[in-house]
């Protein structure tokens, strides 16, 4: 998502990855073109599958990958247990306190790249060098420049 929805949060995120990039997460089901939801970790709720307009008319991109049918239903399974945990505040703290970083990831909680990386890592796509022992440290800029990802286009939800 570009832009965020104006808050303190989205930009300081803004700030600290210099980039428009304040969030990511997955259109769920993962195969559909136009989901019918997103899969994310979001400060509010942790991660959670959330209504496709969650956003209202929130800008955003989409960005494709192509992945085995075997990738794919293990990615799946792997994001569904997620479901349900908190967001993780401390990952982020530790961005900007480095006294509070944990140097190693733990699956305990999320944020929206962090889940996003990770994940994808994984399940054996990794989007950036050293993602699946740096998630916690990855910004939705580093998903976004991505040279695994193609860009399908920038899109206003209520548009569609």
């Amino acid at each position: 998502m570009r832009g965020g929805r104006g808050n303190l949060y989205d930009a300081i995120i803004a700030w600290y990855s210099r980039s428009p990039y304040v969030h990511a997460e997955f259109a769920w089901p993962l195969c559909q073109r136009r989901p019918e939801q997103w899969l994310g970790a979001q400060p509010n709720g942790g991660v959670q599958c959330r209504p496709f307009d969650y956003l209202g008319s929130q800008e955003y991109d989409l960005f494709w990958i192509s992945v085995s049918e075997t990738t794919y239903a293990d990615l799946e399974r792997s994001l569904l247990r997620e479901i349900g945990k908190p967001y993780d505040w401390r990952a982020i703290a530790g961005m900007v306190f480095q006294s509070l970083d944990r140097k190693t990831r733990t699956a305990t909680a999320w944020f929206c790249s962090e889940l996003v990386i990770y994940k994808l890592a994984a399940a054996g796509v990794p989007l950036q060098r050293g993602a699946l022992s740096t998630a916690d440290r990855m910004t939705p800029r580093d998903v976004a420049i991505s040279p695994v990802l193609v860009a399908a286009g920038s899109h206003l939800k209520a548009a569609l």
